[in-house]
């Protein structure tokens, strides 16, 4: 192997790997719409529980600042 050939090997670009596209059925199975309702349904009651409250919270804390600024003549 000559050295020019050395250079010519190590100046191509490695193959690249194919990559088969996923399989996703166009209609989805009673089993797998059980599981998105379900996950969903579980989502929405942690919500439900923690997010609601925090977003009461924050808003609570933020119209008490937003009342002290106008009262202090900042807005």
């Amino acid at each position: 192997m000559t050295t020019y050939e050395t250079f010519e090997a190590a100046a191509r670009l490695p193959a690249k790997p194919r990559v088969r596209g996923l399989r996703f059925p166009a209609l989805p199975s009673w089993p797998l719409l059980a599981q998105l309702g379900g996950a969903a349904g579980t989502g929405t009651g942690i919500y439900l529980q923690w997010g609601l409250a925090v977003t009461l919270m924050v808003g609570g804390v933020t119209l008490v600042v937003v009342g002290m600024l106008r009262e202090a003549g900042k807005i």
